[in-house]
């Protein structure tokens, strides 16, 4: 009787996965990190309306990785959080910003007593004569910096609209290649500071700071700001297509602007 038993429930969960609807085609977007959580959860909700299409957002592998995978036709979209370079305009690819995303300075939990900073304290935490907390009116403790590599989005609009740190001629601390390994550095260790986008932190319990006394969660007057797109060769396939103008949608608008980013009109 027993093993008779659990052969029906076999036979019912087999059954039931045989007998599960299939996504008609699968959509892989790779790219950067930047805009990897929020196009996670858009693509939940895209699929609820559009369940013929699976939307997968692999980990990152950078603006660049997104260029060439398109390029050389290893994907139909891309993730990047920058305009095409000169160097990759051989491609010949079409890029479209649907978001731009604050870069913030945000710090661990454990800092206390800081809540804006000016371009020359940013300057001086990234080259090393601010080195304590203290010198911005925190606690007495020593400031752990990570930065991200060069040709980093988020590095390449401080390098541009920061005065002086495009000049530094090292940067402190330890630099991390991809935004969520960046993130996920800050909120485990006490007493770091980083810079991001702000999609990729809003929701982590972080401290964000102002900026020259501009709140970047506002997003009224704040001058820091990273574009968030998509690349594509050529003209694109019907699920493809969908997915990219569902990004311009009233749902899709609305998710944007709750992440902490700015939605662009189409």
């Amino acid at each position: 009787m027993i093993a008779r038993v659990v052969v029906s429930v076999l036979f019912l969960f087999c059954l039931s996965v045989v007998s599960a609807p299939a996504a008609d085609h699968v959509l892989e977007i790779p790219g950067t990190g930047d805009s990897q959580t929020l196009l996670r959860i858009l693509d939940k909700e895209f699929e609820k309306s559009n369940p013929d299409i699976e939307v997968v957002i692999p980990e990152s592998i950078g603006s660049g990785g997104g260029v060439k995978a398109v390029a050389y036709e290893k994907a139909e979209l891309g993730r990047v959080a920058r305009p095409l370079q000169k160097k990759e305009e051989r491609y010949g690819l079409a890029y479209q910003v649907f978001a731009y995303s604050p870069v913030v300075f945000v710090a661990n939990p454990s800092v206390t007593g800081v809540n804006n900073i000016t371009p020359a304290q940013v300057v001086g935490i990234y080259n090393g004569t601010i080195d304590n907390w203290r010198q911005l009116g925190g606690r007495d403790q020593k400031i752990y910096v990570i930065s991200r590599e060069p040709g980093d989005s988020s590095r390449m609009i401080l390098e541009k609209k920061v005065p002086g740190f495009s000049q530094i001629s090292e940067l402190a601390g330890k630099v991390i290649f991809k935004s969520p390994e960046t993130v996920d550095a800050v909120i485990k260790h006490p007493d770091t500071i980083c810079y991001a986008p702000l999609s990729s932190v809003l929701k982590e319990g972080l401290v964000i700071l102002k900026y020259e006394g501009f709140d970047p969660i506002t997003g009224k007057d704040y001058p820091l700001f990273n574009p968030m797109g998509l690349v594509w060769k050529g003209e694109l396939s019907e699920p493809a297509a969908r997915f990219k103008k569902y990004l311009f949608s009233k749902e899709a608008v609305a998710i944007i602007r709750d992440f902490g980013a700015i939605p662009v009109s189409n």
